[in-house]
């Protein structure tokens, strides 16, 4: 077993961690990445980075590899105080990580957050109405067959359904695609009445 394999997997197969395929006494850019992913500092300078490899290349040796790393996205960097700093790449957070703090898990919406904005509002009126229209629907048909008797025709209910239907549909379509909408742009579509 290698000291590598210790990396987590999809930064193993990113980087070369045979020795045998690099030149003479190459610094491994998997040898920074393992200091970086085992060591509890969150952010690195490549000074610091040299001084924890303990190694005899250079400053801009180990700036390289951190640069390497950066390149295949196993570590995120930004220019600070005339030069960079380094940080393990973490689907947690764009920022570094301090060891001493427990990223809590992505928050479950409730169901107030849920149908706050107002697109989730006209989304729920759009699939009641299906609930109310088939009302009219279902004694349209028993009136029709004539097992009821009413003052309207059936076949007006059965219309007085069928709008209700299609003007649900398009009130789904609308509140769908203001969702789109708002989600892709990020930017908040308001009408007033309907806003929290």
């Amino acid at each position: 077993m290698s000291r590598f394999d210790l990396l987590p997997h999809d930064v193993h197969t990113k980087l070369k961690t045979d020795p045998r395929h690099v030149s003479g006494n190459e610094l491994l850019p998997a040898e920074v990445a393992l200091t970086m992913y085992e060591n509890d500092r969150p952010i690195w300078t490549a000074s610091q980075m040299q001084s924890e490899l303990d190694t005899s290349h250079g400053k801009e040796t180990v700036r390289k590899k951190l640069n390497t790393l950066d390149e295949v996205e196993v570590c995120e960097s930004m220019p600070a105080n005339n030069g960079r700093i380094y940080w393990w790449s973490d689907d947690r957070s764009d920022w570094p990580i301090p060891p001493d703090i427990i990223v809590d898990g992505q928050q479950e919406l409730t169901v107030a957050e849920l149908i706050n904005p107002w697109y989730s509002k006209v989304g729920l009126i759009g699939l009641l109405v299906p609930a109310l229209a088939g009302i009219p629907l279902l004694v349209g048909i028993f009136a029709i067959g004539g097992t009821i008797s009413i003052p309207v025709s059936g076949t007006e209910l059965l219309s007085m359904g069928m709008i209700a239907i299609v003007l649900s549909y398009i009130l789904l379509a609308y509140a769908g695609l203001i969702g789109i909408v708002q989600w892709a742009t990020g930017n908040t579509i308001g009408v007033g009445f309907l806003d929290s």
